[in-house]
């Protein structure tokens, strides 16, 4: 499995001393599991969702996050993830409409379809006015059954009203894929340079405009995205302060847990937050 969910609402996060960085948002989307391995009807059978990057295979069943008969304590997936803040970008420009193109993998999402883009914004941030920030985010093109990697153009948008500021992502082709090329995870770390980026920002991950006007297959996967200070943090004082702090347990669903019995828990105390077997 991969990193596990570290999500606590929009405050910023020290993830250990070691790193020393300031982080406003952490999502591996972990606690979308329970969705991914709830059974839902296909044709008349049942089929649960699949890994297509760690299986090498694009044919993996994917359920769209908006499916209605995928349910888990009767939200969709759509719906949990909307109650966590974030919003979703359907887009084909060439054709004036928005179709269903956002789907759930085991445990991340994708988007696109031939002929129709999609993007992801970001929950509001708590990020203090004047910080210098950076995204980082695991990436995949999909592979079209010729082989072909899928030429996708991603970008990310900071938003203040009129102001659009604009983050080129390196494609893949030019880390040098090719067709046939093994889907396997790219982390992209973008510094926003010159970005106001605030609570009022809107933050998304999306197809170049370009690409949204596209008829083609532009399709892409998204894990473990993150927003943190460019500086880091002041890691002194954070180490100071959390030894002082109490600890908060969370099971990964992000529920706190006030008593935690044997398993694997999220263990929080003040901002350092790391993974912990309870015995």
């Amino acid at each position: 499995m991969k990193k596990l969910l570290l999500s606590f609402g929009m405050a910023a996060l020290a993830l250990g001393a070691s790193a020393q960085e300031t982080v406003y948002l952490f999502e591996n989307f972990e606690w979308l599991e329970p969705w991914t391995t709830t059974e839902y009807d296909k044709d008349g059978t049942m089929v649960v969702t699949g890994d297509c990057i760690g299986a090498d295979d694009p044919s993996t069943e994917a359920p769209q996050i908006s499916k209605k008969d995928l349910l888990v304590n009767d939200q969709t997936a759509e719906a949990a993830l909307q109650a966590k803040g974030y919003d979703f970008i359907r887009d084909n420009v060439a054709s004036k409409k928005a179709g269903e193109c956002i789907y759930l993998q085991r445990n991340y999402l994708r988007f696109g379809k031939t002929g129709y883009q999609g993007g992801i914004i970001f929950p509001s941030l708590d990020i203090p006015e004047g910080t210098a920030v950076n995204v980082s985010f695991k990436w995949c093109s999909q592979r079209q059954g010729s082989g072909v990697i899928d030429p996708t153009q991603l970008v990310i948008k900071v938003e203040n009203g009129e102001d659009v500021k604009v983050f080129e992502v390196p494609t893949l082709q030019s880390l040098g894929w090719e067709s046939g090329h093994k889907l396997e995870w790219v982390t992209a770390e973008i510094p926003l340079t010159d970005a106001t980026v605030t609570k009022d920002s809107k933050i998304s991950i999306v197809n170049s405009d370009d690409q949204l006007k596209s008829g083609k297959a532009l399709r892409w996967h998204l894990d473990d995205l993150k927003v943190y200070a460019a500086n880091g943090g002041s890691a002194v004082a954070e180490i100071a302060a959390d030894e002082n702090a109490p600890v908060e347990y969370f099971n990964l669903q992000g529920v706190r847990v006030n008593n935690p019995a044997n398993g694997l828990y999220i263990v929080k105390q003040g901002n350092k937050v790391e993974k912990r077997i309870i015995r």
